[in-house]
């Protein structure tokens, strides 16, 4: 066994002689002693060399990028959020072009009608034959609506007047709850009243409207001219069911409250009473 040993060290700690000769002359231009050991010593040192260069250049070279799975797991997480808002975007963008597709179509007079399954329906000409009569709930209703309304009419015979002479009483604007009353010391020329949102105003007699206006402060105005030089004045109404020059029945509604600009408030009603000229107090004509 220890005789293996030695011939194999001693095998590579043989040296051998390798000469470089010239062809046309043999002389001898170069010659170098090796032994197996130097080689595999030369071998090795060479790959070392090599491996810590192309490490070197991997490492401190854009070059690392290219290696699959270096990325941190930071960036991957990146990836991944950027992909899914991209989505979203892309989903986003297919329904606002699906939004404007189908209002085009309806400007253009081409969207598809809807099916619906419909029950009776009833074509437009046909509408003459419809049954209007009400039903036994709507005829309770308007027993009970006329039963709370009974003493606001649009106007009223005195039995103790002449027949010719008519007392005018007045509708509620709205139903509201009255928040700053008339004050002819404060200026103020009419009430405010406090409702509720999109209430109907209602015209309080009978008449013409005579202007229609709009302001940042008060919203939409409208005037009323009445008989008997009456005017009523609405301000803050934020949608206009009637126009000037449009004629107007007592309780008929004009217009709907505007909504309040502020989420702690409620929308109001300004309402103001002339006559011939002359301011007067509507809670001297009206009980709120």
């Amino acid at each position: 066994m220890k005789s293996n040993k030695r011939s194999f060290l001693q095998r590579l700690r043989f040296k051998y002689k390798i000469f470089i000769l010239n062809e046309n002359t043999l002389e001898e231009t170069f010659h170098i002693r090796l032994s197996r050991l130097t080689v595999y010593m030369y071998i090795g040192f060479f790959t070392l060399i090599s491996f810590a260069i192309i490490s070197a250049i991997i490492l401190l070279t854009p070059l690392k990028h290219f290696l699959p799975g270096y990325a941190d797991v930071a960036a991957r997480s990146e990836l991944i959020k950027s992909n899914l808002q991209v989505d979203s975007l892309m989903n986003d963008l297919a329904l606002q072009n699906y939004q404007l597709d189908m209002i085009m179509k309806v400007i253009e007079g081409s969207a598809p009608v809807d099916t619906i399954t419909v029950v009776d329906s009833v074509k437009y000409g046909d509408w003459s034959q419809l049954m209007l009569d009400p039903s036994e709930s709507e005829e309770a209703f308007r027993l009970e609506f006329e039963e709370k309304e009974r003493y606001n009419l649009g106007t009223l015979k005195s039995s103790n007047l002449p027949r010719d002479i008519e007392i005018q009483v007045f509708y509620k604007p709205i139903r509201g709850v009255l928040l700053k009353p008339y004050s002819k010391e404060g200026g103020d020329k009419g009430i405010t009243l406090v409702t509720s949102p999109q209430e109907g105003v209602l015209a309080s007699l009978p008449g013409t409207v005579i202007s229609t206006d709009y302001s940042f402060r008060s919203g939409y105005t409208m005037i009323i001219q009445h008989d008997d030089g009456f005017i009523t004045v609405y301000k803050h109404l934020g949608r206009l069911m009637k126009q000037a020059g449009d004629t107007v029945k007592a309780g008929e509604v004009i217009g709907i409250v505007s909504d309040s600009n502020d989420p702690t408030s409620e929308p109001i009603l300004y309402y103001e009473l002339w006559q011939n000229g002359k301011v007067l107090n509507p809670l001297d004509y009206i009980i709120f």
